[in-house]
């Protein structure tokens, strides 16, 4: 029986043999497989020990138990010279791995419970003799805090991981610090740069044409020339993106000697592929040689003409090192200082064992090269990093065994899986592995088809023509493509849409405003900017005047001025005015590349694309960019966008570029419009919420110091401006917040440099006394009048109902007034509905950037809802979520359409098991088209009948369904330019101000500017007065004719009897018109009626008989009474009448502007 039992190479039983043997046989069988389970174990512990030493005696141990325990994803930093390593990963054949130490470690100090359940990732897997000052590795540890705790990402009190590691570890390996992360954090997925260094003695080698052919390598090529082939593990895809690379000089030679100089090439980018930076070294150093020149990086980044890896040497292992994982909006590093001197001090015992060999080295050498060969100069110091004499073999053909390789891999790979499967293999991996092996077979037959001869070429057909790569793009190629056509569309788009009332009304300024802005800036144009900055007009405000340069911001001016002039300058011959017409369309096009742009840095490019064409179109932003529309409003979209993206950038990056950018746009922004109080105001929130969630950081601390004092300063040379940005309660969050952000710093600081205990006791002390000053300060400043306080457009976002109740000429606005919940999807459509879809999937994903985004939208759509003009500013952030929101559903759907699809491990966010998903995604996908069809159609449905009808020229329906035009407003204003003498003064409401002064050329005593809330006061006496009051206001403003609209005939509601409320309590509003009261305007019902039973005060009123003189004998409508107002519905109540202080001296065509004259004094002599 013993020798039964020793023969351990019987063959093995199967079932029915087992089931066969008798009782004797079977015990015979358990003993043989025992004695053989004993010989493997004996084996087993004499491999130990000779790899680890004396074996220790086994300590029976009770287990521990991780369910009592809370666990934290966290992120680990750590360094090690990989000299003596097999590399990073585990290995079935070694221990000598980075991972096998660190996991032993973790193991040993029951901080993981095993490595499959640990959730782990490593950021970068470095091969054999490679070492990593920062390998990164993200997993699940063992830790002391609550779940609370660990969700608020507290880490004081937490376990010393670097120092418990670190006692553990070997010498060179050794923990620097950790991180907190969320759960769906990974050190692989989630890095967003990683960065090498590969240092080499300089030798003979020409650093200069080194680091001149590694620039060769920036940008985004195919390296597949540059690596090893990776098909064992599927890499088919060799496009890479290099950000950074450089040779230079790392280290000179204590001793003059150049070729001792310790020279590294620097290379960065998200990704390399297998061997890629030794390959690289490998090809430089030949350039360095002079053996290659430097231009042969290029032509091996070009695929199409060497589509075959050629022949040449690696360059070696030792000197490569991964020295930086840059990863995007992660905590601030717990460093343990004890853990971080263990890590020294190792690094400095290794430094001095090295420094001492290369010593006794370079002694020797210098003995040598001194003695016997001082007059030969060898230089062999680079030998060993490449063969001598290597050069580059580039293969003729592609070679078919290296195909056939890939192929045999993937069907050894197949049969594995089925085995491990047992024989069962999923249709989706089995199809995967087709396709992947399918296009391999196709790129050896591509690759082979290239280097055809020329002959054959020539006999081939037009089709195959076609068919050649120099007529073909790559996939990334077609992307890029592919998204700059649907850029370039969006913005031809944005551009077009707003020609509507170009293409009907002819070439015309807009509205009211724009007639001042294109005044101002014909005046510019012709005069140069010193007169215009110090232009005293004396046609607006009479008789007060206005100082154009201080009372206005000049950015909208000084554009399109700089864009006429460019324009002569390259001999198109514009005029000034078709420059004021169509630079609102012009920068709309720009608006939808810049929103393209910040939607792709706070998301990404598709939802970008989405955005970019959403705003294209979006009638919120279309109402005031027009073409025609000549507003401050135009250009200042664009303004606000660029300066957000520009400060994005800037928070990402915590660089000065950035953030001095920022300050530029912002800049431009202050110069453009008003509106620029809302940024400077958001901008600070987002830092005070980054600094109240615990996000604050150097970059933020770069980013909002440097915006903030280059910003104000440069805002502060707007005159308009002054010294507001340091003086009116507007900007007192932005001052605030730069204060807080300098006290953070300088508390970070401190926490350095001092113990917890002095450092708690002195932060409470200085943040008292901080806050105490603080205030103190603030009031006294206030107090005094040094800080101005809240204007009453300020106060009016807070409180809606302020304007109404104090400053009525505020409420009288239109666009001052709370929006409608009918403007909001009248504007909008279906933005309104993928807004908080949008925020969702900000909030999913949630980052600096993502913050900025969420408060925007909120802040937003609350002042959007206070005042429909800030509608405007709503729009963007409207179509930046929106775009957001429909690129990641469709995104998700998308991917279900096809149910065979194969989706990526990493963003699959849901297993295959759901009922007719296939057929769910195809309707919501037609779904969202619908909606998104139903949008373009909305917006340009608006844009034609809504927003492009100018104020100037009027257009109406008539029965037959033709458009019939009312041009009143220019006959009215050129009748005054010509009929009237050049020093007359013109009386109307405020409203028509600036249209008479740009297109009638004379002076007028308000306009809308509104900064004279009396001068508007006086007016409205006038007009709500009797003729006799009104005649005394008259001529004490030295008026010589009066100017009012009136809508009675052709059912113009935007005429001055619907605004003469308005009139009413402005001019009640002063003390010189305390005896004008509202309700004596009013029937005794309480109405506002213009017939037989409106009030006696406004039946004689110098604003009712203006507007109804002679309309008494006018029949408007078949079937009503002489005299029906069509506008009122209701035949006005005093008809007979005659005016005593003025007389008419024009009506227009359709009765829309009605000129009068005032008469001179009586003569009393007479």
């Amino acid at each position: 029986m013993s020798s039964e039992v020793g023969n351990t190479k019987k063959k093995k039983y199967t079932r029915q043999e087992l089931e066969g043997l008798d009782r004797e046989e079977l015990v015979n069988r358990i003993l043989q497989l025992e004695a053989y389970n004993f010989q493997l174990k004996n084996t087993l512990q004499k491999h130990l020990t000779e790899v680890e030493g004396t074996p220790q005696k086994e300590e029976r141990k009770r287990p521990f138990d991780f369910s009592k325990h809370t666990r934290r994803h966290v992120l680990l930093r750590f360094l090690y010279l990989g000299w003596d390593y097999q590399g990073l990963a585990t290995q079935e054949n070694t221990t000598k791995t980075i991972e096998y130490h660190m996991f032993a470690a973790l193991a040993k100090a029951c901080l993981i419970e095993s490595r499959q359940t640990c959730n782990y990732h490593r950021c970068g897997r470095t091969d054999k003799g490679v070492s990593s000052f920062c390998q990164t590795i993200s997993l699940d540890l063992r830790s002391k805090l609550s779940k609370e705790e660990i969700e608020k990402n507290v880490t004081e009190g937490e376990l010393q991981y670097a120092k418990i590691l670190n006692r553990l570890l070997p010498e060179d390996i050794k923990v620097l610090s950790w991180t907190p992360v969320p759960e769906d954090f990974s050190a692989r997925f989630d890095c967003k740069n990683r960065m090498y260094k590969y240092f080499f003695p300089r030798g003979e080698l020409n650093i200069k044409l080194m680091n001149e052919a590694a620039q060769y390598l920036l940008g985004t090529h195919d390296f597949r020339n540059f690596c090893k082939l990776d098909v064992k593990n599927g890499v088919v895809n060799y496009i890479r993106d290099v950000q950074f690379v450089q040779v230079h000089l790392r280290c000179a030679d204590p001793l003059g000697n150049s070729a001792y100089d310790l020279c590294e090439l620097t290379i960065k980018g998200k990704a390399f592929l297998w061997h890629q930076i030794r390959c690289i070294m490998g090809i430089l150093i030949l350039v360095g040689q002079g053996n290659e020149d430097p231009e042969i990086i290029k032509k091996l980044l070009n695929v199409e003409e060497n589509p075959c890896k050629p022949q040449y040497n690696m360059a070696a292992d030792l000197p490569l090192n991964l020295f930086e994982c840059e990863f995007e909006d992660i905590k601030p590093e717990v460093q343990d200082p004890e853990a971080l001197e263990i890590a020294v001090r190792c690094l400095q015992n290794a430094w001095g064992q090295h420094t001492v060999q290369a010593g006794m080295i370079r002694c020797m050498l210098n003995a040598l090269e001194e003695g016997s060969l001082s007059s030969s100069k060898l230089c062999f110091q680079t030998d060993w990093l490449l063969q001598v004499g290597s050069t580059i073999v580039t293969p003729v053909s592609p070679n078919p065994w290296l195909t056939e390789v890939a192929i045999e891999c993937w069907k050894k790979k197949l049969k594995t899986l089925r085995e491990k499967s047992g024989g069962i293999l999923c249709t989706e991996i089995y199809e995967e592995m087709a396709k992947k092996m399918e296009k391999t077979r196709s790129t050896h037959k591509m690759n082979v088809e290239k280097n055809v001869p020329k002959e054959r070429q020539r006999r081939s057909s037009m089709g195959t023509l076609i068919k050649s790569n120099r007529l073909r793009m790559s996939p990334e190629k077609q992307e890029t493509f592919l998204k700059l056509s649907i850029l370039s569309l969006a913005a031809i788009l944005s551009f077009a849409t707003r020609l509507f009332s170009v293409l009907r009304f002819e070439s015309v300024i807009h509205e009211f405003d724009p007639y001042f802005n294109y005044r101002t800036t014909k005046f510019l144009a012709e005069e140069g900017f010193y007169k215009f900055h110090n232009w005293f007009d004396d046609r607006a405000w009479y008789p007060l005047g206005r100082i154009i340069g201080g009372t206005i911001y000049p950015g909208l001016m000084v554009t399109s001025a700089l864009l006429y002039h460019v324009a002569w300058l390259v001999n198109i011959t514009i005029d000034i005015r078709n420059v004021c017409v169509f630079l609102a369309p012009l920068f709309s096009s720009l608006t939808t590349i810049v929103t393209y742009l910040l939607t792709k840095e706070l998301r990404d490019s598709a939802s970008g694309l989405v955005a970019a064409a959403m705003i294209s179109i979006v009638p919120g932003y279309i109402s005031r960019s027009v073409a025609g529309s000549y507003d401050n409003e135009g250009i200042a979209i664009f303004c606000m966008l660029l300066t957000y993206y520009m400060w994005i950038k800037a928070v990402k990056t915590g660089t000065i570029l950035w953030s001095t950018l920022a300050a530029l746009a912002y800049f431009y922004m202050v110069s453009s419009w008003g509106g620029y109080v809302f940024l400077i105001n958001l901008i600070p929130l987002h830092v005070l919420t980054l600094i109240c969630t615990g996000r604050f950081s150097h970059r933020i601390y770069v980013a909002y110091s440097t915006l903030y004092c280059v910003g104000t300063i440069l805002s502060m040379q707007i005159s308009f401006v002054g010294f507001q940005p340091v003086q009116s309660s507007e900007h007192m969050l932005a001052l605030g917040v730069f204060g807080l952000c300098q006290l953070h710093a300088f508390i970070d600081y401190l926490r350095s440099r001092m113990t917890k205990d002095d450092f708690d006791m002195l932060f409470r002390a200085v943040l008292g006394a901080t806050a105490t000053i603080t205030a103190i300060a603030g009031g006294a400043l206030t107090l005094t009048g040094k800080i101005s306080p809240w204007t009453g457009r300020f106060y009016s976002l807070l409180d809606p109902s302020y304007a109404k109740n104090h400053i009525p000429i505020i409420a009288s606005v239109s666009e001052h007034q709370p929006t409608s919940w009918s403007s909001f999807y009248f504007d909008l459509q279906i933005l309104v509905f993928l807004f908080p879809a949008g925020l969702y999937f900000c909030f999913s994903r949630l980052s600096d950037a993502n913050i900025f985004l969420v408060l925007y939208g909120v802040t937003s759509i609350y002042f959007a809802g206070v005042m429909v003009r800030l509608m405007l500013v709503l729009a963007p952030v409207m179509c930046i979520l929106s775009g957001i929101a429909v690129s990641a559903m469709l995104a998700t759907y998308m991917r279900q359409v096809d149910a065979n699809k194969n989706v990526d491990k990493k963003s699959k966010k849901f297993e295959n098991n759901y009922v007719m998903k296939s057929e769910i995604a195809t309707m919501f996908v037609c779904m969202m088209c619908f909606l998104l069809v139903s949008y373009t159609f909305h917006c340009t449905w608006v844009t034609s009948e809504a927003y492009s009808s100018p104020s100037i020229v009027l257009s109406a329906r008539s029965h037959d369904g033709s458009r019939i035009i009312f041009d009143d407003f220019r006959e009215a204003y050129y009748w005054l330019r010509m009929n009237t003498p050049e020093d007359a003064r013109v009386m109307s409401w405020w409203d028509y101000g600036y249209q008479i002064t740009a297109m009638a050329n004379r002076t007028i005593l308000v306009d809308n500017n509104t900064w004279n809330n009396t001068h508007i006061s006086r007016v409205g006496q006038a007009m709500a007065s009797s003729e006799d009051k009104a005649y005394e206001i008259m001529r004490e403003l030295d008026v010589d004719y009066v100017l009012v609209i009136f809508g009675g005939l052709t059912g113009y509601s935007s005429d001055d009897i619907n605004k003469f409320l308005w009139m009413v309590r402005i001019g009640g509003s002063t003390d010189r018109g305390s005896h004008i009261k509202e309700w004596d305007y009013y029937s005794p019902s309480g109405e506002f009626r213009v017939d037989k039973e409106g009030s006696p005060t406004l039946l004689n009123c110098l604003m009712y008989k203006m507007c109804y003189y002679r309309f008494g004998q006018v029949y408007t409508e078949g079937g009503k009474p002489p005299g029906y107002d069509r506008v009122r519905s209701a035949e006005i109540g005093n008809k007979d009448f005659e005016l005593d202080v003025l007389e008419e001296a024009y009506t227009t065509e359709h009765w829309l502007v009605r000129i009068y004259k005032v008469k001179d004094l009586r003569n009393r002599g007479v």
